[in-house]
């Protein structure tokens, strides 16, 4: 099996970890300081390929998520432990005793990246788009429908033959927003495990008059109309080429100290390889054929760690980013074998974006090395995240 089909396994569901790999990173722990930071805080990374989306409903695989955890945020996210779904746009949520009824407070400084507030409606519309068959949301099934009140016959609609039932099923799901700061979602049958769906990054708020504006398959192609609530946002879009990332000014949390993501979309591994070593990308997939080479260069060799882990590009997934220590070199990622990947200690999680501690140092790249080697997923994250992506 070559590293193209390895990466792939991973690229559709993130939960679904099954690459067992070699990693090849620089791991310094020395910790961060303003003294010593890189002038130019650019992180360049590659993402492989061009997502197909960046539309929170439609964002169906991990190269497409990675970006849309960093620019829009949920209601929750999952903390470093991968032990409890917390906090995110909402300040605090409540369930009520038969377990039904699930009440998200928004933020009251939560805002979308053009200044305007995010709002309980924000959350009504999005979830609403979610489960609207027209949009054939690549995880309405089984999230949403098997969640949600209201939404069980979500897969007996057909878009086209049923296009005149579709509003009133869209207008009975149990999704409200009594006022701006609140967001009220009853449910099928009382589900603790439902704070990780509110933690999903295809869960974030999406705004109507945007989509209205400019269409529901237009708004999120272009910068200008790709308005999120995440700690960064899009600035530049190059189709088959790149796509940069900004800190969102109007974030309500922290501002990152890295000042520039761009994530180039090269497929070529080889190609990235030859970028990384040229000091034009900041961490890379090692082709398997270039294992053993790296293994034996002098100056290579002093930057790899072996590590067994699942989705290594995402970077800064949770706040565990907020402790842990600055990396002095660039990284190199490489894949060797495959098998199902259990977790111990990892950043893990939705939302997948950069927060304040994420630095860059020495010139080169902030990445920290995470490891999986004990016990499943299933059993840190709740039964809903084994599916997650």
């Amino acid at each position: 099996m070559d590293d193209s089909f390895a990466r792939f396994r991973w690229l559709r569901v993130p939960a679904l970890l099954t690459v067992v790999g070699l990693l090849v990173a620089a791991c310094g722990t020395s910790s961060p300081t303003t003294s010593n930071l890189a002038k130019d805080q650019t992180l360049r990374v590659n993402i492989v390929t061009e997502p197909n989306s960046l539309d929170p409903g439609q964002e169906q695989y991990s190269y497409e998520g990675s970006i849309g955890g960093m620019i829009s945020e949920p209601l929750l996210h999952v903390n470093p432990g991968l032990t409890d779904a917390v906090p995110a746009t909402a300040a605090s949520y409540s369930v009520s005793s038969d377990g039904l009824t699930w009440t998200f407070k928004i933020r009251s400084n939560a805002k979308w990246n053009d200044g305007k507030p995010v709002t309980g409606a924000d959350f009504v519309y999005a979830w609403q788009r979610i489960l609207d068959p027209r949009l054939a949301a690549p995880y309405a099934d089984p999230f949403f429908d098997g969640t949600v009140a209201g939404a069980a016959d979500y897969a007996n609609l057909d878009p086209t033959k049923d296009a005149a039932k579709i509003p009133d099923f869209i207008n009975g799901l149990g999704l409200s927003a009594p006022d701006a700061s609140t967001f009220v979602v009853k449910l099928q049958a009382a589900s603790p495990f439902f704070k990780w769906i509110a933690s999903l990054w295809m869960s974030a708020p999406v705004r109507k008059d945007v989509v209205d504006q400019y269409g529901s398959d237009k708004w999120a192609t272009a910068p200008n109309s790709l308005i999120t609530n995440g700690p960064y946002k899009v600035s530049e879009m190059v189709s088959k080429d790149h796509i940069t990332l900004v800190p969102n000014t109007n974030y309500w949390g922290s501002q990152p100290t890295v000042t520039k993501i761009i994530n180039y979309e090269i497929s070529d591994d080889n190609q990235a390889y030859a970028k990384y070593l040229n000091g034009e990308l900041d961490e890379v997939n090692v082709p398997l054929a270039n294992t053993q080479l790296v293994k034996n260069d002098p100056v290579l060799s002093k930057q790899i760690k072996f590590a067994t882990y699942g989705d290594e590009r995402r970077f800064g997934t949770s706040d565990w980013f907020r402790t842990s220590p600055s990396v002095n070199f660039r990284c190199a990622w490489g894949f060797a074998e495959h098998s199902a990947v259990t977790i111990d200690e990892a950043d893990w999680a939705p939302r997948g974006f950069v927060r304040t501690n994420l630095r860059l140092q020495s010139l080169s790249a902030f990445l920290r090395v995470r490891t999986f080697k004990s016990a499943p997923l299933a059993q840190h994250a709740g039964p809903t995240a084994i599916a997650l992506g």
